[in-house]
């Protein structure tokens, strides 16, 4: 057995404050073109986001067909954040907003994912925030979903974004 004898170990700081671990993983990206017209009112679909502000840990895949899709390297608690917005919503009787753990909801049930739900009531514009601090296993995934319900031509506009990061 080898011995490490270390009389001090400093962690980068900035004034006394721990500013980064380079092996937490933490991830930030958007979508910079909105996409026009979508209908989605059958199901729920990714949150479109075509590009990363930063992805410590290169766990996070982006596109406007699969959303942003976060796999987690070790087990853990995580904190998800997600801003969606729309505009041409005033026709759907709902919109909706939730976090798929491997591309289904909790234990088949959207009631029961992570979800924020809002009646647009007749408004052209609307945002969705949802925050969550979720436990996932290592190699579970965590994607964005929305819906709109019953209105068929719903814009989703640029800026939606999908951030998170290893609380511990």
């Amino acid at each position: 057995m080898s011995k490490l004898f270390v009389d001090e170990i400093q962690p980068k700081t900035t004034g006394g404050i721990i500013t980064f671990n380079p092996n937490r993983p933490a991830w930030s990206c958007y979508l910079s073109n909105a996409q026009n017209g979508q209908n989605f009112t059958a199901t729920a679909i990714p949150m479109p986001v075509d590009t990363k502000e930063f992805d410590i840990g290169n766990n996070l895949s982006v596109s406007t067909t699969n959303g942003g899709v976060f796999t987690a390297p070790v087990s853990g608690i995580y904190q998800f954040n997600i801003l969606a917005s729309f505009s041409s919503a005033a026709n759907g009787n709902y919109i909706s907003v939730k976090m798929y753990v491997d591309g289904s909801p909790i234990l088949g049930n959207t009631s029961l994912s992570y979800r924020y739900l809002e009646d647009p009531q007749g408004a052209e514009f609307y945002t969705g925030t949802l925050s969550s601090i979720i436990q996932i296993t290592s190699g579970q995934t965590l994607t964005p979903f929305i819906r709109s319900n019953n209105d068929t031509s719903v814009d989703i506009r640029y800026g939606c974004r999908f951030n998170g990061f290893l609380v511990g």
